[in-house]
Protein backbone atom coordinates (compact mmCIF):
# COMPACT_ATOMS: atom_id res chain seq x y z
CA UNK A 1 0.00 0.00 0.00
CA UNK A 2 1.47 3.79 -1.27
CA UNK A 3 -0.11 6.95 -0.46
CA UNK A 4 0.03 10.12 -2.64
CA UNK A 5 0.69 13.66 -1.71
CA UNK A 6 -2.00 14.75 -4.35
CA UNK A 7 -5.38 13.78 -5.59
CA UNK A 8 -3.88 14.51 -9.08
CA UNK A 9 -1.14 12.13 -8.40
CA UNK A 10 -4.18 9.59 -7.55
CA UNK A 11 -5.57 9.93 -10.70
CA UNK A 12 -2.31 9.50 -12.53
CA UNK A 13 -2.20 6.03 -10.82
CA UNK A 14 -5.34 5.31 -11.54
CA UNK A 15 -5.16 6.39 -15.15
CA UNK A 16 -2.20 4.17 -15.39
CA UNK A 17 -3.59 1.06 -14.24
CA UNK A 18 -5.96 1.49 -16.36
CA UNK A 19 -4.28 1.69 -19.63
CA UNK A 20 -2.32 -1.40 -18.37
CA UNK A 21 -5.46 -3.06 -17.70
CA UNK A 22 -4.03 -3.71 -14.10
CA UNK A 23 -7.51 -1.05 -12.59
CA UNK A 24 -10.07 -3.14 -10.23
CA UNK A 25 -11.75 -0.30 -8.03
CA UNK A 26 -11.79 3.80 -6.68
CA UNK A 27 -13.19 3.58 -3.41
CA UNK A 28 -13.65 6.15 -0.58
CA UNK A 29 -13.81 5.64 3.29
CA UNK A 30 -13.52 7.92 5.82
CA UNK A 31 -12.43 10.52 3.68
CA UNK A 32 -9.17 8.46 2.39
CA UNK A 33 -9.58 7.67 -1.37
CA UNK A 34 -8.51 4.36 -2.20
CA UNK A 35 -7.33 3.05 -5.50
CA UNK A 36 -6.80 -0.87 -6.37
CA UNK A 37 -5.05 -2.59 -8.52
CA UNK A 38 -2.23 -5.25 -9.26
CA UNK A 39 1.20 -5.24 -10.70
CA UNK A 40 2.41 -7.27 -13.21
CA UNK A 41 3.71 -10.15 -11.03
CA UNK A 42 -0.51 -9.77 -10.29
CA UNK A 43 -0.39 -8.70 -7.04
CA UNK A 44 -2.58 -6.73 -5.84
CA UNK A 45 -1.77 -3.09 -4.69
CA UNK A 46 -3.27 0.08 -2.79
CA UNK A 47 -2.58 3.61 -3.59
CA UNK A 48 -4.66 6.12 -1.33
CA UNK A 49 -5.21 9.62 -0.77
CA UNK A 50 -4.51 11.39 1.56
CA UNK A 51 -1.41 9.85 3.06
CA UNK A 52 -1.14 8.45 6.48
CA UNK A 53 1.14 11.46 6.99
CA UNK A 54 -1.61 13.84 6.38
CA UNK A 55 -4.45 12.24 7.62
CA UNK A 56 -3.61 9.61 10.07
CA UNK A 57 -5.64 6.48 10.16
CA UNK A 58 -7.68 5.04 13.05
CA UNK A 59 -9.00 2.03 11.67
CA UNK A 60 -8.10 0.16 8.34
CA UNK A 61 -10.32 0.11 5.72
CA UNK A 62 -12.67 -3.02 5.66
CA UNK A 63 -12.32 -4.03 2.10
CA UNK A 64 -8.59 -5.24 2.63
CA UNK A 65 -9.34 -8.07 4.28
CA UNK A 66 -12.32 -9.25 1.92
Amino acid sequence: MWGTDTSEALGRFTKELSSRNCYIDTHTSGDVTFVEGRDPDDIRIVIAYPSPSERPRSILDSRFYS
